[in-house]
């Protein structure tokens, strides 16, 4: 008896943390089965608070042997292709797992590790002669042509900046930090889970650029093409289609999250605004600077 008056004193809402052992003791003795949270107005299931959240076999942050992380953050990562039914299987109350986060984020740095380095061997590869990857700058400057354009790179590292910071708006909005009065620790799983965000962004613009190159339809305009921060994308309007592109992934993300997993009132409009906002505060950066 004394250990279950322990455990319902110590029993926690899963979204802001309010105790709410006395309220589902209250609650089922009177036969009810659900109640709402008094702090934050969530639906709670009396019964689920007396147990912790159980992840998924495939999720990175299970309970499961070591050994077998690597293939969950592989599984975690091919899933997060259809963010709705991911955020969905995932508990408020699961404890968050540090490891488990540090192995998914260690794989997404895995491509960028790999471009860096095929990069730096095709810098180190290429002749010195007269060879058409060697430009001359306005200072007569031999400098290497890279692999890709800078105004690609360019664009697609403000992209990765739109889809990795638009979650982070919603620190910006009431509903979320006031109202709803989100853990922590649900916020930065969010986010490390969310940097697979500007990992796609990266892969699909660097993707149309090649085909784009391959296809014959872009190519530079004047020697001094590398001066210019656009580089060969000459044309404005390929920066913002990116920048729209971002927003509206990161919006994506943005509405699944709040709504299917840390449920927040409002959640579709909540997501909008931070891709909204995002974009917008990119744009007038690009515009300006």
């Amino acid at each position: 008896m004394h250990a279950d008056a322990h455990q319902s004193q110590n029993m926690e809402c899963p979204r802001c943390g309010q105790l709410l052992g006395v309220m589902a003791d209250e609650a089922e003795r009177r036969g009810e089965t659900r109640g709402t949270c008094s702090e934050c107005g969530l639906d709670v299931e009396w019964r689920r608070l007396r147990t912790e959240g159980v992840a998924p076999a495939w999720f990175v942050e299970a309970r499961c042997s070591p050994r077998s992380i690597v293939r969950r953050a592989f599984g975690t990562l091919a899933r997060t292709a259809r963010p709705f039914r991911f955020w969905a299987s995932l508990d408020l109350a699961l404890p968050i797992s540090v490891r488990g986060l540090v192995a998914f984020i260690a794989l997404l740095c895995l491509p960028l590790l790999g471009r860096s380095a095929s990069l730096a061997l095709a810098a180190f590869l290429a002749p010195r002669g007269g060879d058409a990857r060697w430009l001359r700058n306005g200072m007569g400057i031999a400098e290497c042509r890279p692999l890709f354009p800078s105004g690609f790179m360019a664009s697609a590292v403000l992209g990765m900046l739109v889809a990795a910071l638009t979650p982070l708006v919603m620190f910006l909005l009431p509903v979320s930090l006031r109202r709803a009065r989100v853990r922590p620790r649900h916020f930065v799983r969010m986010l490390a889970l969310g940097l697979v965000m500007p990992l796609a962004v990266l892969v699909i613009t660097l993707t149309a650029t090649q085909s784009l190159q391959s296809l014959g339809l872009v190519f530079p305009q004047d020697p001094n093409y590398h001066l210019h921060l656009l580089g060969e994308f000459r044309d404005p309007y390929y920066p913002f289609v990116v920048l729209c592109f971002s927003g509206l992934l990161g919006t994506i993300w943005a509405v699944a999250a709040a709504s299917r997993y840390l449920r927040l009132p409002n959640a579709r409009a909540v997501g909008m605004c931070c891709g909204a906002i995002s974009t917008l505060s990119a744009a007038v950066a690009l515009v300006l600077f």
